[in-house]
């Protein structure tokens, strides 16, 4: 861990990180919400402290009013309203050859937001660094690791969230099987395999034709959809 996490953590804080940038759906007042919801049920022994950083350019121009300027105090205007203003620490931005650290210094890392992730390093670089993840169940994050090392939850759910964190910060994380996932999922050697297997097997297939609605017509979601309950979530609305 950095030196500044362990003295939160010799304070009695257990760390929540939120390594992202100040963009709106990107989950950091979801976070603010969930360290609310974790005070007030006490589900786990201490006191929770949410990490969030200082968008790197974020002085640069204060005054013209982007939202990666104004998020910050927002968060901060949200948590002194829900009685959390001193369970946030807005730190700075953390250079690339300290993020191991900074990973291994969290007691588990947070991916909540709407946002539609290609991909979504964060939630692979925290396990391979020995910490678990929960992750709302969009795009890019859907099934990338077992629930083993990282736990997907509905998007927008702060109860079920804040579940799912308990359950990680009681329950044993193998660091060593987590790195072995990462590496079988994602090594250079799979990537270039996966790459050249679609290259290779590309085929010129018909166009596709739309068939007429009928009530007896079967439909599926699409793959940007998820059933929770009883709604439906559309990555792209």
């Amino acid at each position: 861990p950095l030196s500044w996490q362990h003295h939160l953590s010799q304070q009695g804080y257990y760390l929540i990180g939120c390594p992202h940038r100040p963009d709106p759906a990107k989950g950091l007042l979801d976070g603010v919400h969930l360290v609310a919801e974790l005070k007030a049920l006490r589900q786990v022994p201490g006191e929770p402290m949410l990490l969030i950083p200082r968008w790197i350019d974020s002085r640069i121009n204060p005054t013209d009013g982007h939202v990666y300027r104004t998020l910050y105090d927002a968060l901060l205007d949200e948590a002194s309203q829900l009685g959390v203003r001193e369970n946030i620490h807005i730190h700075e931005w953390v250079n690339a050859t300290d993020m191991a650290g900074y990973y291994s210094g969290c007691d588990v890392v947070l991916a909540v937001g709407s946002f539609v992730e290609a991909f979504g390093n964060v939630p692979v670089e925290a396990a391979a660094c020995g910490t678990p993840a929960v992750v709302a169940a969009v795009a890019g994050h859907v099934g990338k690791l077992s629930p083993a090392f990282v736990t997907e939850v509905p998007p927008g759910d702060i109860r079920t969230t804040c579940d799912a964190l308990a359950e990680r910060l009681s329950s044993h994380f193998d660091s060593n099987g987590a790195r072995d996932e990462i590496a079988q999922l994602y090594s250079f050697e799979g990537m270039i395999d996966g790459y050249r297997h679609v290259i290779e097997h590309a085929r010129q297939r018909p166009p596709l034709t739309m068939k007429p609605l009928s009530p007896i017509t079967h439909v599926r979601l699409a793959a940007w959809c998820r059933v929770f309950d009883h709604r439906i979530y559309h990555d792209y609305l």
